[in-house]
């Protein structure tokens, strides 16, 4: 992990105290953290041999704007493996969602039996393929929302650990792309820091962290300052909601000038989960209808 799994937990403790309403949630990612670290750190032994080979494209990476895994390769290992790491994900998600013990217990079912390829699905969602997740939850009767957040959470340690390989090296100047250098995901969290107050956008997927224009949205490149809105909830400047209107997106950013560093940047994208419903509020405003 980019950041000591005590500290990360020990946040999760806090949160989950000053947010009870998530406490369940909260709780639900305290084992999955740890799952997908014990993973990564398995990962990180299996790969170490190829850190010269990711460390070598980082040139391409920058010359090309292409992700490390699209270049260097994403890392190859038996069905079997995969196989592994998905039934622990699974059982995490069992025991904290009885109401999905049904459909869990069923995906489960096809992943032993082989019908379900982890390693294939893992790959389509690395591509942005989704529809080859849809069709196949179609074709097992399965909700796809569920195939695809399993798929993501066995994706994420897998991608952290090249991450981790390649962290120290990365010349984050030389990208300047709203997708991520290493397993080119977009994100929708940031944080401002320091003297300047600059912008770094942080992957959801593998952690990594690069730096990025505060004027321009990361995901259609957009630098029409009447076609951008930011947005705080209720007068809160530790966090604000950027929306683009040229694309619909929209982007989290910790101002960690004013939020300080109590919360490890990992759990961004929790701590301002209250963002993604003032989304909506801000959709129904532009359409002319009254948001509170």
């Amino acid at each position: 992990m980019s950041e000591p799994l005590e500290n990360v937990l020990r946040a999760l403790e806090m949160l989950k105290q000053e947010d009870r309403d998530n406490a369940e949630a909260y709780e639900m990612l305290e084992d999955l953290l740890e799952i997908q670290a014990a993973i990564e750190k398995a990962v990180q032994a299996r790969i170490g041999g190829s850190r010269s080979r990711y460390l070598s494209a980082l040139e391409k990476v920058y010359s090309s704007k292409e992700p490390l895994v699209s270049v260097a390769g994403f890392p190859q290992f038996p069905e079997e493996v995969w196989r592994e790491i998905a039934l622990s994900i699974l059982a995490v998600l069992r025991r904290h969602r009885p109401s999905l013990e049904r459909q869990v217990r069923r995906l489960e079912g096809f992943v032993e039996n082989g019908s379900l390829k982890v390693s294939g699905l893992v790959a389509s969602l690395l591509r942005g393929r989704s529809d080859d997740i849809r069709k196949l939850a179609e074709k097992l009767g399965l909700e796809p929302g569920l195939i695809e957040a399993v798929m993501l959470w066995s994706l994420q340690p897998v991608v952290r650990a090249v991450a981790g390989l390649v962290r120290e090296h990365l010349k984050y100047e030389l990208w300047g792309q709203g997708y991520c250098p290493v397993c080119g995901s977009h994100t929708r969290i940031g944080y401002v820091e320091g003297e300047g107050r600059k912008l770094y956008l942080k992957c959801q997927v593998c952690w990594t962290e690069w730096r990025f224009s505060r004027l321009r949205c990361p995901f259609c490149g957009n630098e029409d300052h009447e076609k951008m809105g930011f947005y705080t909830l209720g007068g809160d400047q530790r966090f604000r909601l950027y929306v683009c209107h040229a694309c619909g997106n929209y982007w989290k950013v910790v101002d960690e000038t004013i939020a300080g560093k109590k919360v490890p940047r990992s759990l961004y994208e929790y701590w301002t989960q209250h963002l993604d419903h003032l989304v909506n509020r801000v959709a129904a405003r532009d359409e002319g209808s009254s948001a509170e």
